[in-house]
């Protein structure tokens, strides 16, 4: 390719791609920025206030913003322990005790917790892996999630909010639990700081193969919920199928929703439009520096006739 007077090679050809496509990213992002803003500007114009389940009908099919308590219809439970908690989810957590390698021509060896079990097959005889896991990771979740305000019922949350249904944290069993577990667990398990531990680590002499559980929950939390009332429900989408539902924890206002939305928007925007000028800054560089060293075109001389 041939450009001002030189040569150029194929890095130019990259050179251009880059801009092009720094330059596609960040139209893009811009065109997509404006949408999604001007989106959420729609939806939370159109938001009523829903915080009486009497007022229900008159609302019906309109797009609500409600705040109250995220709570399971029903308790989940694990049945194999007769555990059970008033959660939107319950996740067991089993752990075994194993041989673990660092290294490659020189192996250092310890004794860890392991997710899972280690295969020991590379290992020296003095470090074989044992035992299985007894009781597989599990998670469970409610099927229905209602929001309840002030003792009240509001509503069913769509299923499809729960991807913005989080926060987990470690359920510490009692006493009371414990001794309702069946029998043969709690032959094998004692209770230790809120987990089930093998008897022997329990003891302070853990032993390879030995397995520990715990159990995770997401309690109950107040969320702030903008979606389509309908039948019942608070739906994501609307009546078109058009996505419309946002779920936030804690006691929001519509303007403080609506302002922490758009710092999301504003971020996605930002690394988009870093990633669009670092391919283009890119581009321009390669070009410079294949320009530079390309050689010139030089003429053949034409003699007279």
């Amino acid at each position: 390719m041939k450009l001002f007077g030189r040569k150029l090679s194929t890095l130019s050809l990259a050179a251009a791609a880059a801009v092009a496509g720094g330059s596609g990213i960040g139209y893009s992002t811009v065109t997509d920025d404006l949408d999604r803003q001007a989106k959420l500007d729609r939806i939370m114009s159109s938001a009523v206030l829903y915080d009486d389940p009497a007022k229900a009908d008159e609302l019906e099919g309109r797009i609500v913003i409600a705040t109250g308590t995220a709570t399971p219809s029903v308790e989940l439970k694990d049945p194999v322990f007769n555990l059970s908690a008033p959660a939107l989810s319950l996740a067991r957590d089993t752990q075994i005790y194993q041989w673990n390698a660092t290294g490659t021509k020189i192996k250092t060896y310890e004794k860890v917790w392991s997710e899972e079990p280690i295969d020991s097959t590379f290992f020296d005889g003095m470090h074989a892996n044992t035992g299985r896991m007894s009781y597989p990771d599990v998670e469970l979740a409610a099927e229905t999630v209602e929001l309840v305000a002030n003792g009240r019922r509001l509503a069913a949350l769509d299923p499809a909010f729960r991807e913005f249904i989080g926060g987990a944290v470690k359920m510490m069993l009692t006493t009371e639990q414990y001794r309702q577990m069946p029998s043969d667990v709690r032959l094998r398990f004692d209770l230790v700081n809120g987990s089930l531990v093998e008897k022997a680590a329990a003891a302070g002499n853990p032993q390879i193969g030995d397995n520990r559980t715990r159990f995770f929950t997401v309690p109950p939390y107040e969320v702030t919920v903008v979606g389509m009332l309908l039948k019942g429900r608070i739906m994501a989408a609307d009546t078109s199928s058009e996505p419309i539902g946002i779920l936030r924890q804690g006691r929001l206002t519509s303007e403080e929703i609506e302002a922490a939305v758009s710092d999301d928007i504003t971020s996605d925007y930002a690394g988009s439009m870093l990633a669009a000028m670092v391919l283009s800054i890119a581009g321009i560089g390669m070009f410079r520096s294949d320009f530079r060293n390309a050689p010139r075109v030089t003429r053949p001389l034409k003699l007279g006739r």
